[in-house]
This record gives C-alpha cells, sequence and structure tokens, in this order.
C-alpha cells in the first residue's frame, strides 16, 4: 500500500544550537516572518535519548495579512523524523493531511511546521457537562479505532494530546511516541493498541466520573444519582466496539439528556 503524502521542506525556517557556559539554547527563526523563539534547556540524558520535544505557537507580526498564527515542534531531527513517517498512513483522515504544514530539516535539531493549535482538552475537563463528555467520549473512541485501524498506535493518548479543532471536532495529536504496525511484531503492536485504549479510558474518568474536580458534574451528580452508577460502568475496560456500542444504548436509553447538546 502506497503511504505517500507530501509534506513541504520550509527552508526559510532555521533550528540551531548555540551554547554558553550554563545551557543550550534552541532557537527557531523564520526570516519570512522576522520571528525568532528563543527557549533555554540544560543538556541532560533526555536530551541525548532524542526524546526532547517542545511546541512553540507562532504569531506572525501585525503586518502580514491575512494575520494567521502556527505552531512549531523543536525536536531531535531523526526523533522528528520518524514522527513524519506515521501522518502518510493517516493522511486519508481529514484533519491529519492538514495538520502538518512542513518540516523545517537542521542539524541536531529540526521542527515539525503544524497547523494553529487550538483547545487541549486539558483545559477544558474540569468544565464539561456530562452530556457533552458522553459525546467527546463516543467521538474519540471513533477516531482513535479509525487510527488503529490504519496500522498506527498513538503512543500518546492523554487529556494534552486532544485537541479540538472547528471543522473537525475532537482529534488525537502529537505522534511522537507512535508506532506503525508495520515495522513491529504483531504482539507489540496489538499490545500498543491496549495500551492506547487503557488510555482512553483514564481520559473517559477523568471527564465522566470525576466530579470531585469538576463542579459542572459535581451538580449535575447530585440531580441525577441514579447516573453516577451508569457513568461508573460506561468507563470499565473493554474494546473500542464494544465501547462505541455502550455509548450508543446510554445515548437511546436517555435521549432527552442529549436534546441541543453539540461537542463544540
Amino acid at each position: 500500500m502506497s503511504v505517500e503524502m507530501s509534506i513541504q521542506t520550509c527552508s526559510s525556517w532555521i533550528v540551531k544550537e548555540e551554547q554558553d557556559s550554563k545551557f543550550t539554547y534552541v532557537r527557531a527563526k523564520t526570516n519570512k516572518e522576522e520571528i525568532q523563539i528563543e527557549t533555554a534547556y540544560t543538556i541532560g540524558p533526555l536530551l541525548d535519548s532524542g526524546y526532547f520535544a517542545c511546541v512553540h505557537e507562532v504569531v506572525p507580526p501585525p503586518s502580514e495579512e491575512p494575520r494567521k498564527s502556527k505552531a512549531i515542534k523543536i525536536g531531535h531531527s531523526e526523533k522528528l523524523k520518524e514522527e513524519l513517517e506515521i501522518y502518510p498512513y493517516l493522511r486519508d483522515i481529514p484533519f491529519y493531511s492538514r495538520y502538518v504544514k512542513g518540516f523545517a530539516p537542521s542539524g541536531i535539531f529540526s521542527g515539525i511546521i503544524l497547523r494553529k493549535m487550538e483547545t487541549t482538552l486539558s483545559k477544558t475537563c474540569e468544565t464539561l457537562p456530562f452530556p457533552k463528555a458522553i459525546l467527546i467520549s463516543e467521538q474519540l473512541a471513533k477516531k482513535l479505532k479509525e487510527i488503529h485501524e490504519k496500522g498506527i498506535a498513538h503512543g500518546d493518548v492523554r487529556l494534552p494530546n486532544i485537541m479540538y479543532v472547528k471543522k473537525y471536532g475532537y482529534q488525537f495529536i502529537d505522534f511522537g511516541n507512535a508506532h506503525n504496525k508495520g515495522k513491529t511484531s504483531e504482539t507489540s503492536f496489538n499490545f500498543d493498541v491496549n495500551q492506547d485504549i487503557g488510555n482512553l479510558f483514564s481520559v473517559m474518568r477523568r471527564i465522566l466520573v470525576n466530579d470531585l474536580t469538576n463542579p459542572t458534574l459535581f451538580a449535575f451528580f447530585n440531580k441525577h444519582p441514579d447516573l453516577k452508577e451508569k457513568a461508573d460502568e460506561l468507563v470499565k475496560p473493554c474494546q473500542l466496539d464494544a465501547l462505541i456500542t455502550r455509548i450508543a444504548a446510554f445515548k437511546a436509553e436517555h435521549p432527552s439528556l442529549f436534546e441541543g447538546v453539540a461537542v463544540s
């Protein structure tokens, strides 16, 4: 199966490292937009092992019209190249064909240019109403199933790696720890898939039943105590097909909860 997807090389971006007596400075600069991001990191095992990466939002100067912000993920070149190899497998999912804007190759450090960073689930999880959290959980289960069917295990399913995009809904981002089914054993890939699913249930427990940190959820369960037990049933681990069926059955049983409720 062909997995080609055109990823533009952004030669106007420069990613380089400089050192003084205390720090290594990783700088990302684009001459076109005259923007410079400066971030200081200490050199240590994490950097040397190639697992370092950091995402910065970049806002163009007011002189640029139309004003469009984007993001750059700076990290070890080899690690970022491995991540870039994942996206062609997801090219048939509309969001991912537009998520990566380009690659800024350099030396030890490089950058992946990404679409504008929008709200992540970690920023909204403590204010979500229960019905909306149900719809989000359903959408995430379907999205993760689609990713797995493309032969990719995400490898880092958690709240900060789930982004809301107005046009596409909730999407999994950051495939820096992803695994390709074609480059590992079936046993290993199945383990990674099950780990993704387990982490999705951790996300669901946080947004569906963790009423101690969500006053909206706390008030809802005070009003509907009978649904607390059903919510606990929803977050019991199972495979994705079973989870999707379970949520559909819950929605069919309580249609009035979802009247006028949207994922956005």
